[in-house]
C-alpha cells in the first residue's frame, strides 16, 4: 500500500509538471518572443528573401540583425522554413523544452543517484518558476545565454563520461555539444576556458585524456569561430558592437544586483550556504563532475557578471549569469533534507510505539492531501492554459487585424519600425526598412549618431515610424 501511494504521488507530480511547463509556455505565447524573435527572424528573412545578410551591414541599411552568435538564427531559420508564420511560436516552445534539459542537466552533476535527480529536478524547475522573473523571458524566447550554457552542461557531463569509461564516442558527442554552445553565445568562451584550466591542473586525468579533450574544445572552438567567420556581418556586430557599448554607471549597476538578489532570495541564500560550507571544507565535491562544472560555471559567471555592467543590459544578465551555479544549490539541498532525515532519526529514539504509530499516520495523510491538492492544481492550472491559449489566438487575430489596416492605408510605403513589432508586420504589404532596435544597439556603442540616423531615413524615405514606448526615444 505504501509503495502504490509513493507511485500516485509521484505520477501526480510528473503531471503537475507538464501542466505547469505548458502554464508557463501559453502565457509567454500570449505576448510573444518579441524583439527576441524579431532579430532573428528579420535578419533570415533579409537572408531568404531579400537577398542581403543574417546581420546588419551598415551599406544595407539597419535590417533587423542579431547581436548573438548564429545559433538561435540558424534555428530561426530553420523553423521559418518549416513553420513560416508559426516560426514565433516554434521559438517559444523550444525554449521551453532547453528549460527542461537544463534541469535534468543540473541534477545529473549535483548527484549520481537516479532517484534523487527526479527530486532535484523538480526542485529546479520549481526554484526557476518561483523566482528568476527575468531570466525566465529570456528562455522562452530562446534567448542564446540558456542554450549555450545547457549544451555545454551537457558536454560537461558527456566528457565526464569519456573520462570514465574512456569511450571515444562520449568524446565526440562532446564536441558536438561545446560546438553548439559556441554557437549559441560568444559567452561560452568563458566556459571552455574555465572546464579547460580543470582539465589542466586536475591531478586525476591522465595526459593522454588531458590532450583528448583540450583537443575536442580546441576543434569545437574552431568550428565554432569558422561558422562565424563565414557568415557576413557576424563578427562585427556580435564582438565589435558589443565590445564598443559604454559601461554602466556604478549606481545602475548596484541597482540590478539588489534588484538580482531581491527577486533569488532563496536561491542566493541556497548558494551563500554552499559556498560558505566549501570554503570551509564542511562540503567536499566529491564527484569529478562537480569539480569540473564548477571551474567552468566560475568562468561563465564572472564574465556574464562583466556583461551586466554593459550599457543595454539588465537583471536578466545577471539572473543568466548566477544559474549556473545551480548544481550547487541543488547539492546544498540534498544534503539539507538528509541532514533534516537524521535529525528526524534522532528524535524517533526517544518517540514510543504508540507516537511511532501518531507519526506514521501524519505523514500518510500528508501524502494523501498531496495528492487531492494536486487534482485542484489540475483543475486551476486548466482554466489558466485556456484562458492564455485563448488570448494567445486573440494576439495573432489583432495582428493580422493590424495587417489588414496598414494594407488599407499604407500600402507600398516605406515603414522604419522597432524589432519588437517585426512578426505583426509581416503579412503587410509593406516596404520594411530600418529596425530602430538595431540601430539603437549600434548608437549604445557610439557606432551611429542621430546625425546618420538622420540621413538615413531621407535616403530611405520613410513614410511611417513604428516605435515602441520607452525603447526608441532616441532613435525615433
Amino acid at each position: 500500500m505504501k509503495n502504490y501511494i509513493k507511485k500516485i504521488l509521484v505520477f501526480c507530480i510528473v503531471i503537475m509538471c507538464i501542466f505547469v511547463f505548458l502554464d508557463c509556455v501559453t502565457y509567454k505565447l500570449v505576448g510573444g518572443a518579441r524583439w527576441s524573435s524579431g532579430l532573428h527572424l528579420g535578419g533570415v528573412d533579409n537572408w531568404l528573401y531579400e537577398n542581403g545578410s543574417m546581420y546588419t551591414l551598415r551599406e544595407d541599411g539597419f535590417t533587423p540583425g542579431s547581436s548573438y552568435f548564429p545559433g538561435v538564427v540558424l534555428l530561426a531559420l530553420l523553423y521559418r522554413m518549416i513553420f513560416g508564420y508559426g516560426a514565433e511560436t516554434a521559438i517559444i516552445i523550444s525554449g521551453g523544452i532547453v528549460a527542461v534539459l537544463s534541469f535534468l542537466g543540473f541534477s545529473v552533476i549535483a548527484t549520481d543517484n537516479k532517484w534523487s535527480r527526479f527530486w532535484l529536478t523538480i526542485l529546479a524547475a520549481t526554484i526557476f518558476v518561483v523566482e528568476f522573473p527575468a531570466a525566465q523571458s529570456y528562455l522562452l524566447e530562446l534567448h542564446p545565454d540558456v542554450p549555450a550554457l545547457t549544451c555545454f552542461l551537457w558536454g560537461c557531463i558527456c566528457i565526464d563520461k569519456f573520462l570514465k569509461k574512456d569511450s571515444k564516442s562520449w568524446l565526440l558527442i562532446s564536441i558536438l555539444l561545446m560546438f553548439a554552445s559556441g554557437l549559441f553565445k560568444q559567452n561560452a568562451l568563458f566556459l571552455y576556458i574555465g572546464a579547460g584550466i580543470y582539465v589542466l591542473v586536475s591531478k586525476t586525468i591522465t595526459l593522454k585524456n588531458k590532450l583528448f579533450v583540450l583537443g575536442a574544445e580546441a576543434l569545437a572552438g574552431l568550428a565554432v569561430l569558422f561558422v562565424v567567420f563565414i557568415i557576413d556581418g557576424c563578427w562585427y556586430n556580435c564582438v565589435t558592437v558589443n565590445a564598443a557599448h559604454s559601461l554602466l554607471s556604478f549606481k545602475g549597476y548596484i541597482l540590478y544586483g539588489f534588484g538580482t538578489c531581491r527577486n533569488n532570495i532563496v536561491y542566493i541564500v541556497m548558494i551563500g550556504a554552499f559556498f560558505l560550507l566549501f570554503i570551509t571544507r564542511n562540503i567536499q565535491l566529491e564527484r569529478q563532475i562537480e569539480r569540473l562544472w564548477m571551474s567552468a560555471a566560475v568562468g561563465w559567471t564572472f564574465f556574464c557578471m562583466y556583461g551586466a555592467a554593459k550599457e543595454g543590459a539588465n537583471t536578466g544578465n545577471m539572473e543568466a549569469a548566477i544559474i549556473s551555479f545551480m548544481p550547487f544549490a541543488l547539492i546544498m539541498a540534498e544534503k539539507s533534507y538528509y541532514y533534516f532525515l537524521n535529525v528526524v532519526d534522532t528524535a524517533k529514539i526517544n518517540f514510543d510505539i504508540k507516537e511511532m504509530k501518531s507519526f506514521k499516520v501524519v505523514k500518510s495523510t500528508l501524502i494523501i492531501l498531496c495528492i487531492v491538492g494536486a487534482f485542484g492544481g489540475y483543475a486551476l492550472l486548466c482554466r489558466s492554459i485556456k484562458k492564455q491559449y485563448i488570448s494567445y489566438n486573440k494576439r495573432i487575430e489583432s495582428q493580422n487585424n493590424f495587417s489588414c489596416w496598414l494594407n488599407e492605408k499604407y500600402a507600398g510605403r516605406n515603414v522604419a519600425y522597432n524589432t519588437i513589432s517585426y512578426e505583426l508586420l509581416n503579412k503587410a504589404n509593406i516596404n520594411k526598412k530600418s529596425d530602430l532596435y538595431t540601430a539603437a544597439v549600434w548608437e549604445m556603442g557610439d557606432l551611429l549618431s542621430d546625425e546618420e540616423l538622420r540621413n538615413i531615413s531621407i535616403e530611405e524615405n520613410w513614410d511611417i515610424v513604428i516605435t515602441y514606448p520607452g525603447l526608441d526615444e532616441k532613435v525615433s
